[in-house]
């Protein structure tokens, strides 16, 4: 994969973007976010290490060490450094996980356990603590459908263990929150373009900046297509009245994606949109063996209004509202045994849901915090 990028360190006062900011914007990661993000961890001692200040693993920031859990975290400069393109290339990396793929999709693993076609169910997948499973399927997808583009990530905090006491369902092998670049980081224009194998292209347009008025803002915009594998071989179906096991041209990938966020004093506004399509040459669940027809297509978005607010007496407060939507359309070709005609069958899964979250924390001793937390 070779990637062109072009960063443009000027402000950019657009009426075009700042329409684009208000229709979908979004919110800060915890602070320091940006000095993690540029850390060499392999240049770290120990005790630096532990160190490293984390949000994830009791919803607010402590170091490593004080964390009741084990904790991996990788940086933007990691995931630039070994290429990561997508968030199932970072879990790949980590200790204890694997990722599989059935062409579809990705699958994670946990210490050993893990099934194909549960949809990653028992791993809470969060982005700046906004969770990205939705209520259909609980999926939470890591590859292509994830809704970010990697380029976007300023960290990516891995939680071990169970964490449903915090974060309910989902939340059973692992919390993965991925923390979201600042808008001061990017300070300008980015563009970036991907070219790669099976005819893999892919762009991004993202701008940020902090004015000084203290207004934060960054919006991002991104496209993959991929048409995949030629041809694939699947021994099951090696049979003249099936093309002997050959699906032709049937590995068809792309997405498109927006993110965005606004940050003005203690309110951060966030937004994503996200819609992925895939052609399916595996025949899964009977379907008619290399048919085109075959494909999934998936859409996420949410938009997310937090306040937190910090007071003198180590009391903080933390408030979040959010509206999300998740749909799901897929058309199958069946045949009945012994026929000709090909029907198509329609899967569909639509989702709309509103939340509130509101939790206050108070630190009462170097090693006692108490919480109390509605969802």
């Amino acid at each position: 994969m070779h990637r062109f990028i072009l960063h443009i360190n000027r402000q950019l006062q657009v009426t075009g973007i700042w329409l684009a900011v208000f229709c979908l914007v979004g919110t800060a990661p915890a602070g320091a976010a940006e000095q993690l993000a540029e850390l060499d961890l392999t240049s770290l001692s120990i005790e630096e290490l532990m160190s490293i200040r984390v949000v994830s693993a009791s919803k607010y920031e402590q170091t490593a060490a004080e964390a009741p859990s084990s904790v991996t975290v990788i940086t933007a400069d990691e995931i630039k450094h070994y290429g990561y393109r997508s968030l199932a290339d970072v879990m790949r990396s980590i200790r204890g996980f694997s990722v599989s793929y059935d062409r579809v999709y990705s699958y994670l693993g946990v210490r050993g356990v893990g099934s194909i076609g549960d949809w990653n169910s028992h791993v809470l997948l969060l982005v700046n603590g906004h969770r990205i499973n939705e209520n259909v399927y609980d999926s939470a997808m890591l590859g292509n459908a994830f809704p970010l583009d990697v380029d976007l990530i300023a960290r990516v905090e891995i939680i071990r263990g169970p964490g449903s006491s915090l974060y309910g369902d989902n939340a059973f092998f692992a919390v993965i929150n991925v923390i979201t670049r600042n808008g001061r980081e990017m300070a300008g224009v980015e563009l970036a373009a991907d070219a790669g194998s099976l005819d893999t292209y892919g762009g991004r347009l993202s701008y940020g900046a902090k004015f000084e008025n203290g207004l934060e803002m960054l919006i991002s915009g991104s496209a993959m297509d991929s048409q995949g594998n030629n041809t694939l071989y699947f021994k099951e179906f090696d049979d003249p009245s099936s093309n002997n096991g050959m699906a032709d041209n049937l590995d068809k990938d792309g997405s498109h994606r927006l993110f965005s966020r606004l940050i003005a004093g203690d309110f951060t506004l966030e937004g994503a949109y996200s819609v992925r399509s895939k052609q399916v040459p595996t025949a899964s669940y009977g379907a008619v063996f290399n048919d085109p027809i075959y494909e999934d297509f998936e859409g996420r978005s949410y938009i997310d209004l937090e306040y937190k607010h910090s007071f003198a007496d180590a009391l903080q407060t933390r408030e979040r509202f959010y509206y999300d939507w998740y749909w799901y359309h897929s058309d199958t070709p069946w045949r009945e045994d012994g026929s000709v005609t090909t029907i198509i069958n329609k899967d569909i899964g639509r989702a709309r849901w509103l939340g509130v979250e509101a939790q206050i924390d108070k630190n009462i001793g170097r090693t006692h915090h108490l919480r109390e937390q509605t969802y």
